[in-house]
């Protein structure tokens, strides 16, 4: 392999450090430690970091035991307490985390024995209290892994790209072993850890995150998880191949998923929509299958045929894929499309209905149109429901009125629509902001104490009141709606 210093000017192992740490904090942005993270630096036995005291690392193997780590760092401790002291800073600044990793991934060695140390079995609540032990792992090995991944370090002689080809390889080998507790958070930090503008995650470990996947079924999520981020980095035509052949030895619901995604991003003749198309219609399908087909098609077909699709074979239960065509670049005006051809002709009122409800990005205006204009009250009362959704829109007394309209006017065929659509835009807009609020209350109210008003409906628009009335005051209410408290 070609040492990579030949391309590029070798950077200080302090800016390359500096960038693994930055990378690592970039690639769990938004995790939850679920390891329960210290709210303040708690006491440790042993010293503190003083002046250019000499750190000695204790080893557990003979290969790493050879190396001489003698760092300007703190006195003597053993790899554990390194990694306690590791895991106990509650600040992701570099400057703070730098002389606590260094000496734990100058040698290579090492991280096998933390990586051994994670899986071994070792580490419970009276060795390692409050898990800080394991949140150092966690940080040490990302880190290690964005570190091997750049340039070699020009004070870490005899660390090549090799070294950290072989660790990633022992960490996804070992993801099995690892508490799931710290296995979310490391698969999180892997997914999203990239040096130098490239995911580590890359086209050589496809080839082992598949076999992964035939070992370990029972991880199949997070193999398909590391799968979506290495195959980035293939040519279309490898992609290609590596997806049919997926496809040919499983079909398991996020194997489906990602295969036909892969295929249908690689689709400029629709050979491979068509293939989807053809098992969809297959009435044998099961659910789960047929969700991850359609997720396929939502988030990777071209928007205008993939609203087609979704138009012609979505169910009810298929919201979260008819979402994610409409936060797609040119989703909403595909769904748009596709509703104007449905209803141009007042074919498919559900077709139609579920177009609507993945236009959440679309205007107010728009779907308030839809709102007084679609023929079915269905639908009508969808385009309420999706208008008044997004607490993105605040106030929005346009909406407002035209919920109240389709209520007291829900005999009219071509105005009204379905009391469940109608409470549930109310609740809606009662999360927008108070002027919302106040009209929606409002209307609720109305609702539970109509006299015409059927007994399910208004026990409903009173469960609704409860979060927004006092509790005296929804007693009441509800003992005018005549209902059981």
């Amino acid at each position: 392999m070609r040492n990579r210093t030949t391309s590029r000017p070798a950077q200080s192992g302090h800016s390359l450090l500096t960038a693994a740490l930055v990378a690592v904090a970039a690639a769990l942005v938004g995790v939850a430690w679920l390891l329960g993270r210290p709210a303040t630096m708690p006491t440790l036995d042993g010293p503190t970091a003083t002046g250019e005291e000499v750190l000695e690392v204790t080893f557990a193997s003979t290969e790493a035991s050879d190396r001489t780590l003698a760092l300007p760092m703190v006195p003597v401790i053993d790899l554990l307490q390194a990694l306690r002291r590791l895991g106990a800073a509650t600040s992701d600044d570099p400057a703070v985390l730098e002389p606590l990793l260094r000496p734990l991934v100058r040698a290579p060695a090492l991280m096998n024995d933390v990586l051994a140390l994670a899986v071994g079995g070792a580490l419970d609540d009276t060795l390692d209290p409050g898990r800080l032990g394991r949140l150092g792992i966690l940080r040490s090995i990302l880190t290690a892994t964005a570190l091997y991944d750049s340039t070699p370090l020009m004070d870490l002689p005899g660390v090549t790209r090799e070294d950290g080809d072989a660790l990633l390889d022992q960490l996804l080998g070992s993801l099995p072993a690892w508490d799931p507790l710290e296995r979310e958070p490391l698969v999180s930090g892997l997914v999203g850890l990239t040096t130098e503008g490239r995911f580590v995650l890359r086209a050589r470990h496809v080839p082992r995150l598949l076999d992964l996947l035939h070992e370990h079924p029972e991880l199949e999520d997070v193999w398909i998880r590391l799968l979506r981020v290495a195959i980035r980095d293939l040519p279309d035509g490898e992609r290609a191949l590596w997806m049919n052949a997926l496809l040919a030895e499983s079909s398991d619901p996020a194997v489906l998923e990602l295969a036909w995604a892969q295929l249908l991003a690689l689709d400029p003749d629709q050979r491979h929509l068509r293939m989807v198309m053809t098992l969809l219609d297959d009435p044998e399908l099961d659910r789960t299958r047929r969700a991850a087909l359609m997720q396929a098609v939502a988030s990777a077909a071209e928007p205008r045929l993939a609203a087609e699709v979704l138009g012609a074979r979505a169910r009810p239960e298929h919201l979260m894929q008819l979402h994610t065509l409409g936060v797609r670049p040119g989703g909403v005006d595909a769904l748009r499309d596709e509703y104007t051809v449905l209803v141009s002709g007042n074919l498919r009122a559900e077709g139609r209905r579920l177009l609507v409800a993945g236009m959440s990005h679309a205007s107010t205006p728009e779907l308030l149109g839809i709102a007084t204009t679609d023929p079915d009250p269905t639908v009508r009362g969808q385009a309420l429901v999706t208008a008044t959704a997004s607490t993105l829109r605040h106030e929005a007394p346009d909406a407002l009125e035209t919920v109240r309209n389709a209520w007291r006017q829900r005999e009219d065929p071509w105005v009204g629509t379905t009391p469940h659509q109608v409470l549930m835009s109310a609740s809606n807009l009662a999360r927008l902001g108070p002027d919302s609020r106040r009209g929606a209350l409002s209307l609720l109210r109305e609702i539970a104490l109509g006299d015409d008003v059927d007994r399910r409906t208004r026990e409903s628009a009173v469960a609704r009141l409860r979060r927004w009335i006092p509790e005296d005051e929804h007693a009441q209410l509800q003992a005018e709606a005549a209902l059981p408290r």
